[in-house]
């Protein structure tokens, strides 16, 4: 294949995520609007203003981007948008984005922020949104793949093609309060085969059951069939499975879910049909161009990383850390063209050992300036979305400078730090921790993916991950029904006993995160763990970096209170670190108060 471009995209599918929200993966919201337009696939919905300036969604998305985060943890689908707490993450990100900018303001007031340096932070920063502006563009008419290879390709991945099974089904629903008690459980199976039983024998089969009893029905109106095309992630991967089995016409036996006891009668079925080469060439071009790109790339990345030597004097300061800061240190890397970075480790660079950290490093620097320079040539520095990663950058960049000012922390009486200790008592104190596993899948090459085939390979994966935790749940509550309610049950065990961990397109494991705390939990996964019950999942749902993650929790230990003085002396710590790091709070406080920031949304 030939390309004018010499480039490709390093990790596209993990770092461009398509747009901030999966499109088609929207939940029903019906008590928040709003949620239901910012899930509008291709939407760019204002979602707060500050000083009279809109702060939209595309705004939010990137300083997510420029940090590392991809897109907003969870999609903002962690409550199903049945609450506001449904956009909690959305509120977070807009603060967070505030209080930065005010940081900023204070450190340009204060004259730290000099020019050249939040230059190259901004363009260090905006690098992953440089990256998407690329992976937009990548596929262009200049861009030849051979038709040979093309072909190639389609025979050899015939599987990747195959139209999926299509077919109607007609669904009842008996609602479950409480999976987990079996006389409920119980009860409401034998309701549902009894119901099956007269849906037999009913010439209009479960549609002539549910007109008689139209408050079992999901549908509208009662009886109405609902369109199911397989791995769509309409209904859950072990429901499929069945559904698909059943003869046209045949009910299910009953089927017991989080949610409730379901029938299912399949009314009409397709097979699966292999699409035609024609209809499939372009998405086959695209991702051999886009496979073909990254290896352009890492050519041209190598050869800049073979140039970069250290220089053995003091030349001013600046260094990417891992959190994505520029800080001051001694001592310039330098390559024979326009790179330039700079790292602590001094030392080990002049005997010629660097750690391999510092190899990490370098290569990340070297990468966002070799996107820089191939946004240059190809004269896509002027792009909106690049351009407002670059500002935004900026903002970062100067933020984070902000922490050298020197501040007086003035000690808190009493009757302060008291308050503060039982304000943040979760946090400081937490009455207790949980052990947490994660279920994740992890697509096998996200790299050769475009938009629309990583939004339905994260469909396929969360439809699966579903099926697992379905039948994962079943099996537990099983053995507990079992073996007694005070049993205890592997979730290892059970779990890794039900997924297959290799798939086609991606691979399934069940990991253990560790003891967390709700704080934590909260801190470091978005994960809202009091509102998780012991023994359950969290729903599967996409996250920024291409995979799907549900998680669970496995128990509750009951922490002993600390002594009242060693409640104070954490209190005192964290007052001194929340003044110290986070200056801005109590002003971004009073700017909400005072109606300076508006929300769009409940928070």
């Amino acid at each position: 294949m030939n390309c004018r471009l010499g480039f490709v995209v390093r990790l596209l599918a993990a770092v461009a995520a398509g747009v901030l929200l999966l499109p088609g993966q929207a939940p029903a919201v019906p008590d928040y609007p709003f949620l239901e337009e910012l899930w509008r696939p291709d939407a760019n919905v204002p979602v707060a203003t500050f000083d009279g300036e809109i702060i939209d969604q595309e705004e939010i998305f990137l300083w997510q981007v420029i940090q590392g985060k991809g897109a907003l943890v969870a999609r903002l689908a962690t409550q199903e948008g049945t609450d506001a707490r449904a956009l909690r993450p959305l509120a977070d990100a807009v603060r967070d984005l505030v209080q930065a900018r005010l940081l900023a303001e204070e450190a340009h007031a204060a004259g730290i922020v000099e020019p050249w340096y939040e230059e190259k932070g901004s363009r260090v920063l905006a690098a992953p949104a440089g990256i998407m502006v690329l992976a937009d563009l990548v596929v262009r008419p200049d861009v030849v793949v051979e038709e040979e290879d093309i072909l190639h390709f389609y025979q050899e991945n015939r599987d990747r093609y195959l139209q999926p099974a299509e077919g109607e089904v007609v669904r009842l629903r008996i609602p479950l309060a409480d999976i987990g008690e079996p006389a409920e459980r119980d009860v409401a199976v034998k309701r549902a085969s009894d119901l099956r039983a007269q849906a037999i024998v009913n010439p209009d089969g479960l549609a002539g059951i549910l007109r008689s009893h139209p408050e079992l029905a999901l549908e509208k109106p009662a009886g109405a069939a609902l369109p199911v095309v397989r791995g769509d992630g309409k209904l859950r991967r072990d429901v499929e499975d069945q559904l698909f089995r059943l003869r046209i016409s045949q009910i299910s036996q009953p089927t017991v879910l989080p949610d409730g006891v379901y029938l299912y009668e399949l009314r009409a079925r397709t097979e699966p049909t292999l699409r035609p080469y024609a209809q499939v060439r372009e998405e086959i071009a695209a991702r051999l161009a886009r496979r073909f790109f990254r290896q352009q790339l890492d050519y041209r990345v190598a050869d800049a990383m073979e140039e970069v030597r250290p220089v053995n004097r003091v030349s001013s300061y600046a260094l990417l850390e891992d959190e994505m800061e520029l800080l001051q240190v001694g001592s310039f890397l330098m390559t024979k063209g326009e790179f330039r970075t700079l790292f602590p480790d001094v030392d080990k660079l002049r005997k010629g050992r660097p750690t391999k950290e510092l190899i990490a490093k370098t290569r990340f620097v070297v990468e966002s300036e070799t996107v820089t320079q191939i946004l240059t040539e190809e004269g896509f520095v002027a792009h909106p979305r690049y351009e407002t990663a670059r500002e935004l950058g900026a903002v970062l960049a100067a933020a984070r400078k902000a922490r050298e000012l020197p501040r007086e922390i003035a000690e808190p009486t009493p009757e302060e730090l008291r308050a503060y200790a039982e304000a943040h008592r979760d946090e400081l104190a937490p009455a207790w921790s949980s052990i947490v596993w994660r279920l994740v899948a992890t697509p096998r090459a996200p790299e050769e993916l475009g938009s629309s085939e990583r939004a339905a390979l994260a469909a396929e994966m969360q439809n699966t991950l579903s099926g697992y935790i379905a039948e994962s749940t079943r099996l537990m509550v099983d053995r507990v029904k079992l073996n007694g309610p005070t049993a205890y049950v592997s979730p290892q065990f059970v779990v890794e006993r039900v997924i297959d961990p290799d798939h086609t397109e991606f691979t399934v494991a069940f990991e253990r995160v560790g003891e967390l705390t709700a704080a934590r939990a909260q801190e470091a996964y978005s994960l809202d763990l009091a509102a998780l019950p012991v023994g359950a999942f969290s729903p599967a749902l996409p996250r920024g970096d291409g995979t799907v993650v549900a998680y669970y929790r496995a128990d509750r230990a009951e922490q002993a209170p600390p002594a009242d003085e060693v409640l104070m002396e954490r209190a005192a710590t964290a007052w001194k670190r929340d003044v110290a790091e986070n200056p801005a709070r109590q002003k971004l406080a009073q700017i909400e108060a005072s109606g300076r920031l508006t929300f769009n949304f409940p928070n």
